[in-house]
């Protein structure tokens, strides 16, 4: 912590890694909760610093991306031309041919974190509406008719009309138009008054 304020006092710009070097890191042994912890407390950027066994492609792609999601800033990867030759580091690194996949896999999935407010996506929206059960008529209604709870249903459908809490409202309202059975009716199918 001492290091962090005098460098944080100083105006310089850094970034405290954080990383458990074994061959390889086991998972039980990075604790990404410690991102957090320093980021809090030492009010400094955090980044992660990689190495899980590299030939377990699902935990080299996930964890950094986990990492990525505690806030961390940087992730650093280590890159080899092939594992197979066992250079160093080796355990750790990304075969050359993996490097694109890992960054299109960050890219990608790191969107899914969202914004820090809570609110509706559009898509979100939406599903909403659609997933609402909307005012249907149980059987053939003609114009004249007035729209009740012997005439009507509420279902799901795949566009949006009248829900509970508006029908409430146009109860016993006429129709303009003529309804087949299971037809969504809308507010322009009812007559005014």
């Amino acid at each position: 912590k001492l290091i962090s304020n005098k460098l944080l006092k100083k105006n310089i710009n850094f970034c405290l890694m954080l990383g458990h070097q074994n061959f390889p890191t086991q998972i039980d042994d990075l604790n990404l909760n410690k991102i957090k912890y320093l980021k809090q407390n030492l009010k400094c950027n955090v980044g992660y610093a990689d190495h899980v066994n590299a030939n377990k492609l699902l935990s080299s792609f996930s964890i950094p991306l986990l990492a990525y999601c505690y806030g961390a800033e940087i992730i650093e990867k280590h890159i080899n031309i092939d594992r197979k030759l066992k250079k160093n580091d080796y355990f750790s690194s990304l075969n050359l041919n993996e490097l694109k996949s890992f960054v299109e896999y960050m890219h990608t999935h790191s969107r899914s974190i969202g914004e820090k407010s809570y609110k509706l996506s559009k898509s979100e929206i939406k599903y909403n509406a659609f997933s609402k059960k909307y005012l249907v008529a149980v059987r053939t209604l003609n114009i004249g008719d007035k729209i009740n709870e012997s005439n009507i249903s509420f279902k799901r459908v795949n566009e949006i009309g009248i829900n509970e809490s508006q029908y409430k409202k146009l109860k016993n309202k006429l129709l303009n138009k003529n309804i087949a059975k299971d037809q969504i009716i809308r507010i322009q199918d009812l007559k005014n008054g």
